[in-house]
């Protein structure tokens, strides 16, 4: 017993200095110019997705979208948003995380990975919609 040493828990520690090395690391990784299109192609996206959202009426926005993340509900009672997020993250194609604003209950979707691409967010909206309109006719 207690004769391995457990490495999955080393990191380098978040003072200040380490926290601006983990940037520094990005910036050199990919440069100014591409973190910057990171950005801009994330935002992109993101308004993507936020129009699809806007654009279907069983939805609403209950935020603007900031960055890369959009949040959204299911019109009516909590509770469908509730049923929806655990039925996508059931599925196991997307996953998505809850928060509240204004005793709402939202569904947070973010674009992170530089790899997400428009048929992405695409896909990801169609599995949303599908199975939301299995949920609006089961209640």
């Amino acid at each position: 017993m207690g004769c391995t040493t457990d490495f999955m828990h080393w990191q380098i520690p978040l003072s200040r200095r380490f926290r601006s090395l983990k940037l520094w690391f990005v910036i050199r990784s990919f440069g100014i110019c591409g973190l910057q299109n990171h950005i801009r192609k994330s935002v992109h996206l993101a308004k993507l997705f936020e129009h699809l959202v806007h654009e279907h009426p069983f939805f609403e926005l209950p935020t603007e979208c900031l960055l890369g993340l959009v949040t959204f509900r299911l019109k009516g009672p909590n509770y469908l948003t509730e049923c929806l997020l655990k039925k996508l993250n059931q599925d196991g194609r997307v996953h998505m995380v809850p928060a509240y604003v204004k005793d709402k209950y939202i569904i947070r979707f973010v674009v992170t990975s530089p790899q997400t691409t428009e048929e992405d967010i695409e896909r990801d909206w169609n599995i949303i919609k599908v199975l939301s309109i299995d949920l609006v006719k089961d209640c």
